[in-house]
């Protein structure tokens, strides 16, 4: 993702190719492997057991399809792609709402000061 954003300023289209890779890499954490499948093939598998996030992925191969392949993507595109996908990570890994307790913990805890 880091990488993604930093792209953007300077070639949308590599932005969206590093999101793209970075889709394929969730799905070797997930356990999907490549062993000569297409990004949508391994995220028709990882449906099979994940069926409401595959409709994102999906979003997200697209918008990476067209940084790898025609080289540009839209600006509005690719921010939209970041939003989702910074949500999608959120809500898949679900650490997010534990950050935020942790946060609001710390910040009570300290009355704000540290």
């Amino acid at each position: 993702m880091k990488q993604a954003f930093t792209a953007f300023w300077r070639d949308r289209g590599s932005a969206a190719n590093r999101l793209r890779i970075s889709v394929e890499r969730i799905m070797d954490a997930e356990g999907i492997k490549a062993a000569g499948l297409k990004l949508y093939e391994r995220i028709d598998l990882f449906g099979q057991s994940q069926p409401d996030l595959m409709d994102t992925l999906d979003a997200l191969r697209h918008v990476g399809n067209l940084g790898s392949h025609d080289g540009d993507v839209s600006r509005e595109a690719i921010l939209d792609t970041f939003e989702v996908y910074q949500e999608w990570l959120r809500n898949h890994y679900g650490k997010y709402p534990a950050r935020i307790k942790s946060l609001v913990d710390k910040l009570n805890a300290t009355k704000g000061v540290y």
